[in-house]
C-alpha cells in the first residue's frame, strides 16, 4: 500500500472549483442558447403556413422564443430568492441586443443591413415602452403592482405590433422542416431549454458566491451575453438569408419583451428591492443603445459596418463601466 503523503493528496481548491462552474455555466449557456435557436426555426414553419408578415413574425413569433431564456432564468432566479439576478440579466441582454446583436447581423449581411420602413415607423413607440421599467424601477424596488403594469405593457407592446403588420404572403424558406419534424424539433428545444436555463441558475448563483460578487453583475455580464444567444444566432442566419426585417424587429421585439413582460413577471412572483443604480446606470445604457441603433437604422434606413463598430464599442464601454463600479456600491440587497 502508498502512504498517503502531502504529495500523493490533491485537495481541490477554491480556484479550481470556481474555473469549473464557471466552465459548467458557459456549456449551459451555449445549451440554452442553441436550444432556443433551434425552437425559433421549428416556429418559423409553423408561421409560414399561415403566411403572416416578417413583421408579426419577428416581433410575436419570434420574440415569443427568444424571451424564454431569459423568462425562465428570471422565473427560477425568483423562486429561489435572487431576482437582483434576474434583473442584472435582463438588463445585461437587452443592452447585448442593442449593441452586439444588432452589430454582428450588420457585418455579416452580405449587403448593407437595411431595415423595413414600417418598422422605423414605430420606433417612438419602442422607446416609450422601455422607459416604463426605467420610471417604475427610480424607486429601488419592484412591487406586485409595478409588476401588473409591466406586463399589462409588454402584452399590449405586442398586440400594437401583431395588428399593425399586415400579411405579405409566405416566407422564403428559412429552412427545410416539415410539420411533423418541427413539432419534434420544438419541443425537444424546449425541453433542453428548461433544463439548461434551470441549472443556470444555480451555477452563476455558486459562482457569485465563489467570486465574492454580486449575483446581478453575474447576471448583467455574463448570463446575459448567453441568453442573447437566440437572437444572436437567428439574426446572423436571417440576414443571410435576406430577411433583414425578421432579424431588426426580432432584436427589438425581445429587448422590449424583456424590460416588460419577463421582468413584470419576476416581479409579481417575487417584488424584489435593489440599488437604483442597477437601473439608472444600465438603463441608460440600454436606453441610449437603443437612441443610437435607431438613429443609425434611420439614416437612408440601413445600418453599415462602420456604425456596427460603435455599437460594438458602446458594449466595451458598458462593461468597463459596471466592472469597475461593481465595488462602489451592493447592486441588491441580497
Amino acid at each position: 500500500m502508498v502512504p498517503y503523503t502531502q504529495s500523493t493528496i490533491r485537495i481541490n481548491s477554491p480556484m479550481d472549483s470556481l474555473l469549473g462552474n464557471i466552465l459548467i455555466l458557459l456549456m449551459l449557456l451555449f445549451v440554452v442558447g442553441k436550444s432556443a435557436s433551434w425552437a425559433v426555426r421549428a416556429a418559423i414553419s409553423f408561421s409560414r403556413q399561415i403566411g403572416l408578415s416578417e413583421l408579426a413574425i419577428s416581433f410575436v413569433v419570434i420574440t415569443g422564443i427568444s424571451i424564454l431564456p431569459e423568462a425562465i432564468i428570471a422565473g427560477v432566479s425568483a423562486v429561489r430568492g435572487v431576482p437582483s439576478l434576474a434583473l442584472g440579466t435582463l438588463l445585461g441582454s437587452n443592452v447585448a441586443d442593442l449593441t452586439i446583436v444588432l452589430a454582428a447581423a450588420a457585418i455579416f449581411s452580405p449587403h448593407v443591413l437595411r431595415a423595413n420602413r414600417s418598422l422605423l415607423d414605430k420606433d417612438h413607440l419602442f422607446l416609450g415602452f422601455l422607459l416604463i421599467p426605467l420610471a417604475l424601477g427610480f424607486t429601488g424596488h419592484f412591487s406586485r403592482l409595478d409588476g401588473l403594469l409591466l406586463v399589462g405593457s409588454g402584452i399590449f407592446f405586442s398586440i400594437l405590433m401583431y395588428r399593425s403588420a399586415t400579411p405579405t404572403g409566405r416566407l422564403h424558406a428559412l429552412n427545410g422542416l416539415s410539420v411533423a419534424k418541427s413539432v419534434a424539433i420544438l419541443a425537444a428545444s424546449l425541453l433542453c431549454m428548461g433544463a439548461g436555463a434551470f441549472y443556470t441558475v444555480e451555477y452563476a448563483v455558486r459562482i457569485a458566491g465563489d467570486a465574492g460578487l454580486n449575483s446581478a453583475l453575474i447576471g448583467l455580464l455574463v448570463v446575459s451575453l448567453g441568453t442573447t444567444l437566440p437572437e444572436l444566432l437567428f439574426s446572423i442566419r436571417a440576414v443571410r438569408l435576406g430577411h433583414s426585417t425578421l432579424a431588426i424587429g426580432d432584436i427589438l421585439g425581445t429587448v422590449v419583451a424583456d424590460a416588460t413582460l419577463v421582468l413584470g413577471i419576476t416581479a409579481l412572483i417575487h417584488p424584489f428591492s435593489f440599488n437604483p443604480r442597477l437601473v439608472i446606470l444600465t438603463g441608460f445604457f440600454m436606453l441610449f443603445a437603443g437612441i443610437l441603433a435607431l438613429s443609425f437604422l434611420r439614416s437612408e434606413r440601413t445600418l453599415t459596418r462602420s456604425e456596427a463598430a460603435i455599437l460594438f464599442a458602446l458594449y466595451g464601454v458598458f462593461v468597463a463601466v459596471e466592472f469597475f463600479l461593481r465595488d462602489w456600491t451592493p447592486l441588491s440587497t441580497q
